[in-house]
């Protein structure tokens, strides 16, 4: 915001995460046109919460070695800014994220998309040397399965999730051969 030298009002923002539930924020609220690296596609953020920090790390951008390394997309340029996370856009905002083209994953390696601002690769990029993504937050104070419940029960909001034990496949393969 400071960047841009852009103003807006001034609302509490209340979050929900996998980590803290109803989080209030303070934040700005302003609006945005944003367009591709060659000003050829324009998209309107009509709603942009501007935060203090984004806790995002510079890392979690594929480069062009990243995309070499899976032969299936060795042909695709992800083109390189030198620039920290300034931008979170989110899924209200479908054209920003409408695909044009899709190269499906392989094996267990990531898929690209190409959006109008450019192609992105989504899933598993490891890098040499750093280690796999972990979480980082777990409150203490409540059970991982209730966290997992509500977080499942605002994700996939059309299901909810059920709170009854269930055998495992192993379980299962361990009784027929008991039975047997």
């Amino acid at each position: 915001m400071k960047t841009l030298g852009v103003e807006g009002d001034k609302p509490r923002l209340f979050l929900t995460t996998l980590g803290k539930q109803n989080r209030s924020m303070n934040c700005i609220l302003f609006s945005l046109e944003v367009f591709d690296l060659d000003k050829n596609y324009f998209v309107d953020l009509p709603s942009v919460f501007s935060v203090p920090s984004l806790h995002v790390s510079n890392d979690s951008i594929p480069t062009q070695e990243n995309v070499n390394s899976f032969p299936y997309l060795r042909d695709l340029q992800i083109r390189s800014i030198d620039s920290d996370i300034g931008l979170l856009i989110g899924c209200d905002v479908p054209k920003a994220l409408e695909p044009h083209e899709t190269r499906v994953s392989q094996g267990q390696g990531p898929f690209a998309t190409r959006t109008v601002f450019s192609w992105t690769m989504n899933g598993p990029v490891v890098r040499m040397g750093q280690p796999q993504p972990v979480c980082s937050f777990v409150k203490a104070d409540e059970k991982l399965s209730q966290q997992f419940r509500t977080f499942y029960d605002w994700e996939f909001s059309d299901s909810i999730c059920v709170n009854k034990p269930a055998m495992s496949k192993e379980d299962k393969r361990a009784l027929s051969i008991q039975h047997s």
